[in-house]
């Protein structure tokens, strides 16, 4: 199976690789490799270069490891952001095929400010030019796309936070504001996270951000905000809070702070149901310190969750993970306030609900609250609004 998977990636490879040119300005059938494989060292000398350029920032170095016509993201995307480890471990030769061999590795990478290293693995094809062992493409093989594989991105490093945006040149510095109050927030609610400095990655639309997810776009249902952690090499991996950029344009500024505020509070936590965090307690503070941001508290958020409380009692006992469903119960409740946000006052809780949940999709429900209705919230918040 693993082979016949290499001699895909042969073939699909082989269509990309430009020949070589002769002196003659005519077109000569590509090099011969001096041996059918690399040898290990080899390997091990090829990838190592590709990894120091790619820490030095330099796309020309990435470049100066690549045979000619190759067109990679490393050497465009993955440049651009500001690595503190990036190294190909234990690569192996999968198969060979026409002058084109399939090598697999385990990516290391870990960006400045991540508690730890991310692992990913990767396919790429190398081939002999001039004597010398080089790439000709190069791809990861998870469940998504690495964020460098889903086209040129910007990079904006703040206080706690730093933010990604993919393809949107220059908008990274423009969400760093609004990612930098919302984590100053957030660590009043969670101290101390093993995760590090959270990474906001902003993406295009629904189609990328299900790209990077490794998810169907109908299977996100509008979603536009989700917060994953990735698999990590030293027990300590890095969280990332992805939105979709064409789903979250239309919150105004608190609902972006209610909706940052929710997935950074993940983001600190480990991620619900991680690092032995219950989903009622990530999901529970995370709902609190998001809808402080403007001034609705439990009474508002929490009221289906409180009459019910009211009417049958307390329960009997914790829930456990796999009786929670955040996102199926709040979705008929967004389906119902987002035909009705239209008609509401433009100060009424309902229609900034409606969006929030069109956003992520498990905000618990609030009913149609107004100026007074906000004010009785915001009395039983503590916190003040940096």
């Amino acid at each position: 199976m693993l082979f016949t998977a290499a001699l895909s990636v042969l073939a699909l490879a082989g269509c990309s690789a430009a020949p070589t040119s002769s002196g003659t300005g005519g077109t000569s059938a590509p090099a011969q490799p001096s041996s059918a494989q690399p040898s290990a060292a080899q390997l091990r000398e090829l990838l190592a270069a590709r990894a120091d350029a790619v820490l030095a920032g330099s796309a020309a170095g990435v470049a100066a490891t690549e045979a000619p016509g190759a067109a990679t993201a490393v050497g465009g995307a993955a440049t651009s952001l500001p690595w503190v480890q990036w190294s190909y471990l234990e690569p192996v030769v999968v198969g060979s095929r026409d002058g084109l061999v399939a090598v697999r590795a385990t990516l290391g990478f870990r960006l400045d400010g991540d508690a730890g290293a991310t692992s990913e693995q990767v396919q790429l094809t190398v081939r002999d030019v001039g004597g010398r062992w080089r790439v000709v493409s190069e791809r990861t093989d998870g469940a998504g796309a690495a964020v460098w594989e889903l086209g040129d991105v910007d990079w904006a490093g703040g206080d706690g936070v730093s933010v990604v945006s993919v393809g949107g040149a220059g908008s990274a510095r423009t969400l760093l504001a609004a990612a930098e109050q919302a984590q100053r927030a957030v660590t009043r609610w969670w101290p101390s996270s093993s995760t590090g400095q959270p990474v906001v990655v902003v993406v295009p639309g629904s189609d990328e951000l299900a790209g990077g997810l490794g998810r169907t776009p109908a299977s996100l249902d509008g979603l536009g905000a989700v917060t994953v952690t990735g698999p990590a090499i030293d027990g300590h991996a890095a969280s990332r809070v992805w939105l979709a950029r064409d789903v979250v344009r239309g919150l105004d500024p608190g609902e972006l702070q209610v909706l940052l505020r929710h997935e950074l509070l993940h983001a600190a936590s480990g991620s619900p149901g991680r690092a032995g965090v219950p989903l009622w307690l990530s999901e529970g503070v995370a709902e609190q310190a998001g809808w402080q941001a403007v001034r609705v508290g439990p009474q508002v958020w929490a009221r289906d969750l409180l009459a019910a409380v009211r009417r049958d009692g307390a329960p009997a006992g914790l829930p456990a993970d796999a009786d929670l469903s955040p996102r199926a119960q709040s979705l008929g409740r967004h389906r119902g306030l987002r035909d009705r946000r239209h008609a509401q006052a433009p100060d009424d809780v309902v229609p900034r609900a409606a969006r929030l949940r069109a956003a992520r999709g498990h905000l618990h429900g609030v009913g149609n609250v107004g100026r007074r209705g906000r004010r009785a919230s915001a009395a039983h918040l503590r916190e003040p609004e940096p």
